[in-house]
Parts: structure tokens; C-alpha cells; sequence
């Protein structure tokens, strides 16, 4: 007859067995049929709705980003399925448990009772996570029994489970979990509950290197800023002064001409040239970091401008025993001027320097609606590894003793060619030079 009615409670949902099951006899074996029938189904719907809470559970621990949200899925969904009043997640440091989050209990008496807790307190959950050991009491009684200290955040509950979260041998924190009334817990549900806590210790830990992943990339995006900022910060300090230096070099390379003095100061003009353009490929690397990097575009023929440049060079190539054929065109487009004849020099200052004396080629052309510069030398080549890497911040593809620089000439080329929306490239074989190409269309809106 018990087992009669705790269908019509439990699974009258059904209600065709229902009434099949009001017209069998009553007997004896009739009714133990009926109990171990209702007792079957039950487990079977106990065990459908738990199967439905884990995968709720996991689905929830898939966007869990931090340990707040991962407490909040194992508290939300896994608890649920066991018919919990109360739960917490607490996680270890330094042999002291401190609460995630708490349901089901007064939020002052939880926050007091789960907020620096010792292992060594005589408590459910301490004990498991001191012992790796899960804890399950299904009555007052037995927590009496067991523990001198009496149940604080769960009082009026009567059964208890308290299971330690391990993650390879260690144990990173504990769950606990209290019941309004009297529980046995099955087989099933202590296996329920170890894979809850195994899914919570597991979810805990990639939250933890997630958070971890995430402080150190927001402390590696400030270093950036800093880095930008004191870039910015130096490279105009360091033009400060260069301006009138070069200005009175200038001015002191007239007066000497002709005397033996002459050599010296040219020497020194050039080697103050160079560094003004270090410091000017620092502060564009500033500006290209802090997204100012300015284009002013207008009317230009690159033909003249690339034959300026090539004069400016000529000296410095001569000195490395090396030619500049020029092949140019006239060529009109809207382009910056400035940046245009930064990128020319960049690359016919790197061929000149890897180009091992040899004549550099450079062409001007117009291509499909481009401008064409290509720049060739017969020098020392570059690996195809090298060829992926050279157009990045302070990369090099040579040995830094043999060849100086600071590795940005390709790199300030190649965001000068994408402002303008053009592309440059490379090809090259090792020994035996390469040949940069940089393409720049000629209708580019500004």
C-alpha cells in the first residue's frame, strides 16, 4: 500500500501505470511488484535529473572565468541536484580556508564562520580537506558524535557532507554542503558528490591560471605603456639638444672647409645625423605604440624626392665602397613626403650596410595602379626564418657586433607602407642578396 501511494506522490505523472498499477490486486506479492517497480522508477528519475544538473553543471563551468562564478555554478546547479539548503566553496592558502560563496545560510554567520578557517578546527569541512577525506552525516547525532564544536552557519539542518577539492594528491580547498532534513547518502550519492568536487577543483584551478594569465598580461600591457611613454619621453629629450648641435656643426663644417679641421667635423655631423635619426625612429616607434602616427598626405612625384634621398646617401655608400643605380620615373600620387623619404632611406640605408660593397639597385616605377620602389643589393641574403621576423620592433637578422642598428628601419617601413595602404616585401636567398619591394597606391585617400 506505501509503495501505492508514494507513486501517486512521486511519478503519477505517468498515468497510464498509474491507473494499470489501481487495478492490480491487492496482495502480498503484488505489492512488493509495485515497490521495487516505484523504487526502480524513482532511481531512475533521480538519477535522469542528476545526469541533467552535470551537464548543467559542466556547461556552467565552461564560461566559468573566475572562482566566483565557477562557486556560484557548483552552488546553483550541482547542490540543486541533491536537494541541499545550504553550501559553500571555500578555497586553501597557508592551511586556512576562506570562503568563495555561500548559499542557504545568514550571509554575517557564513562570512564569520568560513573566513579564516584553521584546518585544525573541529568542523566537518576542515576535517575532510585536513584528512583529503570526504565527510558525510546524515544526522545530528552522528555530527555529535564525531565533532566537539556544534553546527554554526547550518543550525536547524540535520545532515551534512563536507568533501575536500583535490587536484593531483593536493587539496586546494574544500565543499560543503548541509541538508534540511535527515539523509541517507547512497552509493550514488557519494559518487555524485566526489565528481561534483572533483569538476569544482578542476574549474577552481583554470579560473586561478586564468586570473593568473590575466594579471600578468594586464602587468605586461603597462610595462608596454611605460615603455611607449618613456620611449616618447626620451626620444624628445634627446632631440632637444641635437637640433642646435646639428645647426652649429652646420654652421662650423662652412668655416673649416679646406682646413684640416674639415674631416673632423664632417665626421661628426654625419655621426650626429645618425643619431638623430635613431632618436627619430625611437619617437615614431611611440607615436606607432600610442596609435599617433600621423599621415599628412598630399600632391607629391616621388621621383625627386627619392633622388634627394639618394644624394644624402651617397657619401655613406661611398664609404662602403658601394654604388647607388638609380631607375626612376616620374610618379604623382598623394603621399607624405616626410614619411615617404623616412621609408626610402630606411631601406636604401640597410642595403647599403648588408649590401657588402656591392652596387644597390633601385627602381621607381609605376605598377597596377602603384608606385613601385624595389631596392636591391647582391649582399650577405637572409634565411627564410629571418625573412618572417625582420619587419618586427628591434628584430635582426645579423649579428648585432658585426652590424649595428636598432632593428627598427624595416619595421617604421613597413607601418609607413600599410598607412598609406600599401604592402612592402622581401625576397632572398642567403649570399646573395635581397630585394625589398614596397608597393604604394597612388589614389590613397588621406
Amino acid at each position: 500500500m506505501a509503495a501505492r501511494v508514494l507513486f501517486a506522490k512521486k511519478v503519477s505523472s505517468d498515468q497510464r501505470i498509474a491507473e494499470l498499477i489501481a487495478t492490480l490486486p491487492r496482495d502480498p506479492a503484488v505489492e512488493r511488484f509495485v515497490e521495487v517497480y516505484v523504487e526502480a522508477r524513482l532511481e531512475a528519475e533521480e538519477a535522469s535529473e542528476r545526469t541533467l544538473r552535470l551537464q548543467a553543471v559542466t556547461s556552467g563551468l565552461a564560461s566559468a572565468l573566475d572562482p566566483s562564478q565557477v562557486a556560484a555554478v557548483i552552488l546553483g546547479e550541482g547542490l540543486k541536484a541533491m536537494g541541499a539548503a545550504g553550501g559553500g566553496v571555500a578555497v586553501l592558502r597557508d592551511g586556512v580556508l576562506n570562503a568563495i560563496q555561500t548559499v542557504g545560510y545568514d550571509p554575517v554567520a557564513s562570512t564569520r564562520y568560513f573566513n579564516g578557517l584553521p584546518l585544525d578546527m573541529n568542523v566537518p569541512i576542515a576535517w575532510a580537506c585536513k584528512h583529503q577525506d570526504p565527510v558525510l552525516l546524515e544526522s545530528a547525532g552522528q555530527w555529535s558524535a564525531r565533532f566537539s564544536i556544534p553546527p554554526a552557519v547550518s543550525a536547524g539542518h540535520k545532515a551534512w557532507a563536507a568533501l575536500p577539492l583535490m587536484l593531483d594528491g593536493a587539496c586546494i580547498g574544500g565543499l560543503g554542503a548541509s541538508f534540511a532534513e535527515e539523509k541517507r547518502f547512497t552509493a550514488r550519492d557519494r559518487e555524485f558528490l566526489l565528481g561534483l568536487a572533483s569538476q569544482c577543483a578542476q574549474a577552481l584551478h583554470r579560473a586561478q591560471l586564468f586570473a593568473a594569465e590575466r594579471a600578468a598580461r594586464a602587468a605586461a600591457e603597462e610595462a608596454v605603456i611605460m615603455r611607449e611613454d618613456f620611449l616618447s619621453i626620451a626620444s624628445h629629450e634627446l632631440r632637444t639638444p641635437l637640433t642646435p648641435l646639428m645647426l652649429q656643426l652646420a654652421i662650423v663644417r662652412k668655416a673649416v672647409e679646406g682646413t684640416a679641421l674639415a674631416p673632423k667635423v664632417e665626421m661628426a655631423q654625419r655621426q650626429t645625423e645618425r643619431l638623430a635619426r635613431l632618436v627619430s625612429n625611437l619617437l615614431d616607434v611611440a607615436r606607432i605604440g600610442a596609435g599617433k602616427l600621423e599621415m599628412n598626405r598630399e600632391k607629391l612625384d616621388l621621383e625627386p624626392l627619392l633622388n634627394a634621398v639618394v644624394a644624402r646617401l651617397e657619401e655613406e655608400a661611398r664609404k662602403q665602397w658601394c654604388t647607388l643605380v638609380v631607375h626612376a620615373t616620374p610618379i604623382v600620387g598623394r603621399f607624405d613626403g616626410l614619411r615617404i623619404g623616412q621609408l626610402i632611406l630606411n631601406l636604401l640605408s640597410n642595403a647599403i650596410k648588408y649590401g657588402g660593397g656591392h652596387p644597390v639597385e633601385v627602381r621607381l616605377l609605376q605598377h597596377d595602379g602603384s608606385a613601385r620602389l624595389e631596392v636591391r643589393d647582391r649582399g650577405i641574403g637572409l634565411a627564410a626564418e629571418a625573412q618572417a621576423r625582420i619587419f618586427r620592433r628591434f628584430e635582426r637578422a645579423a649579428s648585432l657586433r658585426q652590424f649595428g642598428g636598432l632593428g627598427l628601419g624595416l619595421y617604421l617601413s613597413q607601418q609607413i607602407a600599410e598607412a598609406h595602404g600599401g604592402t612592402i616585401a622581401v625576397a632572398s636567398v642567403p649570399g646573395q642578396g635581397s630585394l625589398f619591394t614596397v608597393d604604394l597606391p597612388l589614389d590613397a585617400k588621406a
